[in-house]
């Protein structure tokens, strides 16, 4: 950790995002898993207007610094969050796969949240699970799938060799063989990307969306529940006090 990032995470920091995991979460889990003490501050929706004026580009998420700074955009928050916490790679070519899954799973939920607009309940509700199971949606759930077998280790057997970029020493990396990442063989914000879009995508909050839906995606469900069994993750939902039901399905991954 460079000078200039020891001296921006001094101090308590705040994070605001609604009361949901949505895309404040994978901020919120890369700060737990990094053991990074921060403000939680789950804000209503009916508080959003007297607030929107204080975010520094009038949306949510955003994260203050306990110098007062501010970052506004959800991406830059998480970046920010996993650089500070180990969790970014440093290697340039890791780093821009990170940072490709984090961009296509953005990709997959505006489609489902696009689809369906303006349309009767029962015909959006249809179209939503064509979208998520033989549509557009499911061509890019099919590719994140072939990416983390690419990629990736298997947490239920002795894995491939570790990821290798060009720009990685020749010194070789653990071997670990219990759990799965996307990235080679250690935790990044590519997981936690994955643990927190993949599982708002099936959670209830987008309805039309079967709750089976990653049946067929193995690779992809290892990847949650790695996420999901980490202590500090684990920890991060015992301790939500909301009875919002969305909180219990994250929670659940654990048990996958």
């Amino acid at each position: 950790t460079n000078k200039l990032t020891q001296e921006t995470m001094e101090g308590k920091i705040k994070f605001t995002y609604f009361g949901i995991p949505g895309r404040g979460e994978p901020t919120r889990l890369a700060l737990w898993i990094g053991k990074k003490e921060f403000e939680d501050v789950h804000i209503e929706f009916k508080d959003w207007a007297k607030l929107k004026p204080t975010a520094p580009w009038g949306t949510l998420p955003f994260l203050e610094l306990a110098n007062g700074k501010k970052i506004g955009q959800t991406r830059s928050c998480t970046r920010f969050a996993c650089k500070s916490t180990g969790l970014y790679p440093e290697d340039p070519y890791q780093a821009a796969l990170c940072d490709d899954i984090f961009d296509i799973l953005e990709d997959v939920q505006k489609i489902v949240n696009d689809t369906g607009k303006g349309q009767e309940k029962e015909d959006k509700l249809k179209a939503r699970k064509e979208v998520v199971t033989s549509g557009k949606a499911a061509d890019l759930l099919k590719k994140i799938e072939a990416f983390i077998s690419e990629n990736g280790k298997d947490g239920h057997a002795v894995g491939k060799a570790c990821f290798k970029s060009p720009f990685q020493s020749t010194e070789s990396s653990p071997r670990d063989t219990q759990q799965f990442h996307i990235i080679g063989n250690k935790m990044t914000m590519a997981d936690i990307a994955i643990f927190s879009y993949g599982t708002m995508l099936v959670c209830g909050f987008f309805d039309g969306i079967p709750k089976d839906l990653y049946s067929s995606y193995p690779k992809l469900n290892a990847v949650r529940k790695t996420v999901g069994s980490h202590p500090q993750v684990i920890a991060r939902y015992e301790a939500e006090k909301s009875e919002n039901p969305i909180w219990k399905v994250f929670s659940s991954v654990k048990d996958l």
